[in-house]
């Protein structure tokens, strides 16, 4: 998958507040302090003041928090990747999509009576019915996306001429929070709510320091219903970041941006120009049909006609082909009934129980869908790791450990370093 800048973006800051949530509806669990304001429970600790006091500007409705949180280096690397692709992306183009856009959520407010799957007329056809169930999210997942389009179209993203000026934290600080907030709203509309999730267990998460030196620090996250997060932080031009985070930067900013000087190469975009056009007079054409559709059979016709458009449009700048059977193992997070606990005794250290970590990770069902999370004191290292189906054939690849029981039907392994 190629990484867009708000997607990019996105991307790192739910991997830092994943670091600490678990499951929902479990009861609570660990000794850190709760969190609340902008007080750490080590005050003398910079490491977790820092992210403390993230936590704490999330939590108000601040996300330019996110970007004081950030050093330097990587705030001119987003503002780089924004204004990169302002540069390379042809002006009428841009205007043209968001004038489509700007009608797709004035059509969602003022045909909200065929917004809404439970408003259906007994005596259509099944076909019909379902069509209009596919295109039609609930009225008040419409107005959410409009209230969210909105937002984003009366932003600098609506200019190509601001965006090649904007700023980072400043567009956070103006029009952020109130982009986060209809986020969240919309999220809760859906089945799978986790950006709203994330974000109402700010509240609950707590952090603790396990240990720290002037250059390096271990947090504790902790969360109801979740397992401890152990997080690795380095000292990073001044500021205090996740250590994957400094290690995978450059490699995820580069993939941005050669994402976006590939997919908007001016060249091939004038050469498409027209083409591409098209496809949006395709889709403007449709919101109007549909904004003027008197019966939900004639809305879902046209509502497929836009549908096919932008998904034309998406891959034709993407570069991407359409995939008809989209790989769920991919994608699939893990799930708590495929985690295996292991229990190492003996102290390990820092650089071992991380190399441990990613041995661990290399022998499970699936690599590339591998979690693993580490817990530690001076007695033992536990490690909560996945996908694993048989544990006893996962212990048995175990052979860089001296295993010493195995309890399939609470999913344990007993082990102990190899001499």
């Amino acid at each position: 998958m190629r990484s867009t800048t708000i997607g990019f973006l996105f991307a790192v800051l739910v991997a830092l507040l994943n670091s600490g949530c678990g499951d929902k509806g479990a009861p609570a669990g660990g000794q850190a302090l709760v969190v609340s304001g902008a007080v750490p429970d080590n005050p003398g600790d910079p490491a977790q003041a820092a992210v403390t006091a993230l936590i704490a500007g999330l939590r108000q409705g601040h996300p330019e928090a996110f970007w004081e949180f950030l050093p330097s280096d990587f705030q001119e690397d987003l503002n780089g990747l924004v204004r990169l692709f302002a540069a390379r992306m042809d002006p009428e183009l841009w205007d043209k999509s968001v004038s489509v856009h700007r009608k797709f959520a004035k059509m969602l407010r003022s045909q909200k009576q065929f917004l809404d799957p439970r408003a259906q007329v007994e005596s259509r056809p099944a076909d019909a019915q379902a069509r209009s169930e596919a295109v039609a999210p609930a009225t008040s997942d419409g107005a959410a996306l409009a209230d969210l389009l909105e937002s984003l179209l009366d932003s600098d993203a609506a200019s190509l001429e601001r965006l090649q000026k904007t700023d980072g934290g400043r567009l956070l600080a103006t029009a952020g929070g109130k982009f986060i907030d209809q986020l969240r709203a919309l999220s809760r509309l859906t089945p799978d709510d986790e950006f709203a999730f994330f974000f109402d267990r700010l509240a609950d998460l707590r952090v603790s320091t396990v240990r720290a030196t002037k250059d390096r620090a271990r947090l504790k996250f902790d969360a109801p219903g979740g397992t401890p997060a152990i997080v690795d932080f380095v000292l990073h031009q001044g500021k205090w970041i996740p250590e994957d985070l400094e290690n995978e930067w450059q490699h995820g900013v580069g993939n941005a941006r050669a994402w976006l000087s590939t997919a908007f190469n001016p060249e091939s975009i004038a050469e498409r120009k027209p083409e591409l056009l098209a496809i949006l007079g395709t889709a403007d054409a449709a919101l109007d049909k549909m904004a003027a559709a008197a019966a939900p059979e004639e809305f879902a016709v046209a509502g497929q006609e836009a549908s096919r458009a932008l998904w034309v449009l998406w891959n034709s700048l993407s570069g991407e082909a359409p995939v008809v059977e989209p790989s769920v193992k991919e994608s699939q997070p893990v799930e708590r009934n495929e985690l295996v606990t292991i229990v190492v005794s003996g102290e390990l250290d820092e650089d071992s129980q991380n190399a441990l970590r990613g041995r661990i990770k290399s022998v499970v069902d699936d690599p590339d869908r591998a979690a693993a999370e580490i817990t530690g004191d001076d007695e033992a290292s536990t490690f909560r790791v996945g996908p694993v189906g048989d544990v006893a054939a996962f212990a048995a690849r175990l052979d860089f450990l001296e295993v010493t029981a195995v309890d399939e039907k609470t999913r344990t392994i007993q082990a102990k370093p190899r001499k």
